[in-house]
């Protein structure tokens, strides 16, 4: 929000109106970015010691042959950021920062599939690249938003530079567990760090100012909308507020016990054969994915039996989906009272 910055007791507040505005914003950010080694669901700011990110693609380009897909990806270093200059400037709608991250260290689970300077690279497994001295600058731009009245951010792009002094990498698994050509394949890109960073910085930059955008729009944006009961147009509000809702629930929000939904973790899921389907499907540590995107555009057939097989385990599966939903509307209503939820 523009016009009355969140309130956190522990961050400091800075005035626009005072001649020393932008020398305030750095020394508030400089004093935060300590604190940020565990998350302030408040102001929807996640833990940043790890910052985890469910996803990054990282394209291919020159020397290096091969899109980069990695999942649960864990990127440490960044509250030890040594900021140089941050600032906002509200004429052109702008946040700009610079910096350095004396060690930057991203892990994750990898997919490669291709070929780095020629040499065939194949695996999937852990991943780790540890990067030193990272020079960070930049520059994010934003739009003014209303809601009930107030002003709020909601950065649209952003630009800028990421400059590490070294990389490491280090790939597990690589050629299925070959050691002889893991080994060899590890030597070579980091004997070539540099060459291939270059070929890849202009995507890995994109994919990192997505994550910050997605933050930061968070952080500056993220609300639920509140209906009143006695309006008589309290069904359609309903509506309205959990269509506005599920695109935020790409996160926790654990001040009201409501998990992120994107995807959606279930620690077991029991589904009772029946008719042509006679086996108990048991399934642990299961993820749905799609729920925050709830209005279905199409479907595609998975296989020519889907519906046959569908119609003998729908009703347990109907059963199980609607345990799962109670679940968690109990969470919920169990620390957020009617008058609270509901004017």
């Amino acid at each position: 929000m523009i016009e009355k910055f969140p309130k956190i007791s522990n961050f400091k507040k800075c005035n626009r109106k005072d001649p020393k505005w932008k020398d305030c914003v750095k020394e508030a950010i400089d004093d935060a970015l300590p604190q940020l080694t565990k998350s302030f669901d408040e102001v929807n700011l996640p833990n940043f010691e790890p910052l985890w990110i469910p996803q990054v693609i990282i394209a291919g380009g020159g020397s290096v042959a091969v899109t980069q897909n990695y999942k649960n990806c864990k990127i440490f270093g960044l509250t030890k950021m040594k900021l140089n200059k941050a600032g906002f400037d509200f004429d052109n709608k702008t946040f700009e920062f610079a910096g350095t991250v004396p060690e930057y260290i991203l892990t994750g689970e990898y997919t490669l599939d291709g070929k780095v300077l020629l040499l065939p690279v194949k695996g999937e497994g852990d991943s780790t690249a540890t990067m030193k001295n990272v020079e960070l600058n930049c520059l994010m731009q934003y739009e003014e938003v209303k809601k009930k009245g107030k002003k709020y951010m909601k950065f649209v792009s952003g630009k800028g530079t990421f400059k590490p002094s070294s990389i490491v990498f280090h790939f597990d698994n690589l050629f299925n567990g070959d050691m002889l050509l893991g080994d060899e394949i590890n030597r070579v890109v980091n004997e070539n760090w540099k060459l291939l960073f270059e070929d890849i910085e202009d995507t890995f930059l994109d994919a990192m100012t997505k994550i910050l955008i997605n933050i930061l729009n968070h952080f500056f944006t993220a609300s639920f909308k509140k209906c009143n009961r006695k309006d008589p147009k309290w069904k359609e509000c309903f509506k309205e507020a959990a269509a506005d809702a599920l695109p935020q629930l790409s996160k926790s929000f654990d001040e009201v016990n409501l998990p992120s939904l994107e995807p959606l973790w279930i620690p077991q899921l029991t589904i009772v054969g029946g008719g042509s389907v006679a086996v108990t499907q048991n399934y642990k540590n299961c993820k749905i994915f799609g729920l925050s995107k709830i209005k279905l555009d199409k479907a595609e057939v998975v296989n020519e039996n889907w519906k046959l097989l569908y119609e003998d385990i729908e009703e347990t599966f109907t059963d199980a989906t609607m345990k799962i939903i109670m679940n968690l509307c109990n969470n919920v209503f169990a620390k957020v009272s009617i008058e609270e939820a509901f004017d």
